[in-house]
């Protein structure tokens, strides 16, 4: 299982995601490209950084992430 800690901002606000993997591989490949589909996507749909963040963990949780507090 893959560690990840994920830093991005959105509408000015900093935000970490710790996350680990539990697919084949590192996940560095999935992450990437689910980071890209999400602020493509949702980005401008949230209405506050509180929704897109959960809307970060929705999509990571779909795509065979794990996420944990540290």
């Amino acid at each position: 299982m893959e560690r990840h800690i994920l830093n991005f901002t959105h509408s000015g606000a900093m935000f970490r995601i710790y996350a680990n993997w539990k697919g084949e591989g590192t996940g560095k490949e999935e992450l990437d490209a689910i980071m890209q589909r999400v602020e493509q996507e949702f980005g401008p749909a949230a209405s506050s950084p509180s929704e897109f963040i959960e809307m970060v963990k929705d999509a990571l949780r779909r795509e065979g992430f794990e996420i944990f507090k540290a």
